[in-house]
């Protein structure tokens, strides 16, 4: 949506302004190192409208002036908030046009078209009565939408020279390494869950076959924690978090027991959404497989892992957003820093 400008000797800074906090990262140009890194904790989320807290914006604008970053060129995302996802088929094989694509979309979006911003991806071609057809994902999101994101950018100093897809950018992180036909050619299913929303996607190698956002992440667990525990939903949320992030052997196994009950529902509706999406992979591409499952995001600990490991019989692993790359500020929980890394990787013109 934004093409970047220039190349530098450092990336441009990546800023996720997720629910709960905001990560800034930054790479060398040729991406081998970690520049800077920093992580703004807002447990309390965005009052108001999205980007609208001025307390807020200020504690991201010192944190960018204090941890080393250079340059002022940024990469911002669009995320659940900002985007409608929508499969479409078209008949035939040849170029597809935007009006076509917008004569399939009449109807569907909850926004006028000539309001927004509509980009597609060919998932793939899928067999159909009336003749072979284009699997399309369609992602579009409202230029009010846009519009706010660069402001917010603008405001802290930034110059924004990149915008990409929350999905993309999660993918491009996911599939860093696979340099092998054989892997390429592999399905595997990427799952980030954060604060509001849930997102998976079905991929196979570098491109994506199915991507759908669900309307519930870490939040919706507070809730059931608070619940099945007697709490407030903060004191919850704060139990949850703790409690995960001891160690094995200092955790209260009775309250473990109870806190895993409670999360339990959650984590069976997640593996059954999953199994949709499998499902119709398979049957749309014709039996394609997914092989491995990769876990992301906020909300992207061990237990989850094991659990749909065990519910859909698939290796289930936490992602390494930055393989052989660390820094302190991402040591403890670097799965959480996976759209980060793939806006830090997003793609400079040669």
């Amino acid at each position: 949506m934004i093409a970047f400008l220039s190349r530098h000797r450092c990336a441009p800074v990546a800023l996720d302004l997720g629910t709960h906090s905001v990560k800034m990262l930054q790479l060398s140009g040729d991406a081998r190192r970690v520049v800077a890194a920093a992580l703004v904790n807002m447990r309390s989320g965005w009052s108001g409208p999205e980007l609208d807290d001025q307390e807020k914006r200020l504690r991201v604008a010192e944190t960018l002036a204090e941890a080393g970053f250079r340059g002022r060129e940024v990469v911002l995302a669009l995320d659940g908030r900002d985007l409608v996802v929508q499969n479409i088929r078209v008949t035939g094989t040849g170029p597809i046009s935007q009006q076509l694509v917008y004569q399939e979309l009449a109807g569907r979006l909850p926004f006028v078209l000539d309001q927004a911003e509509v980009r597609f991806l060919r998932a793939g071609q899928v067999a159909h009565p009336d003749g072979t057809k284009q699997e399309l994902i369609v992602l579009a999101s409202p230029k009010e939408r846009i519009r706010k994101r660069i402001e917010f950018a603008e405001s802290l100093g930034l110059v924004p020279v990149g915008l990409a897809a929350e999905p993309l950018a999660l993918l491009r992180c996911a599939s860093q390494g696979l340099r092998r036909k054989e892997d390429q050619q592999q399905g595997f299913l990427l799952v980030h869950v954060g604060a509001r929303s849930s997102l998976v996607i079905v991929a196979q190698g570098v491109s994506p076959r199915v991507i759908k956002y669900l309307p519930w992440g870490g939040n919706a667990l507070d809730e059931l924690v608070a619940e099945k525990l007697g709490l407030a939903l903060a004191e919850a949320a704060s139990l949850r978090r703790y409690h995960g992030e001891r160690r094995a052997d200092r955790r209260d196994p009775e309250l473990q027991r109870r806190i895993q009950q409670a999360l339990e529902p959650m984590f069976e509706k997640l593996a059954t959404e999953l199994s949709l999406c499998i499902r119709y992979y398979s049957i749309t591409y014709r039996c394609q497989n997914v092989r491995r499952i990769v876990l992301g995001g906020g909300e992207a600990q061990e237990p989850l892992a094991q659990f749909l490991q065990q519910r859909l019989q698939l290796p289930c692993r936490l992602i390494d957003p930055l393989p052989g790359l660390s820094h302190p500020v991402m040591s403890l929980h670097p799965e959480q820093w996976d759209l980060a890394a793939g806006l830090a990787l997003h793609p400079l013109p040669r």
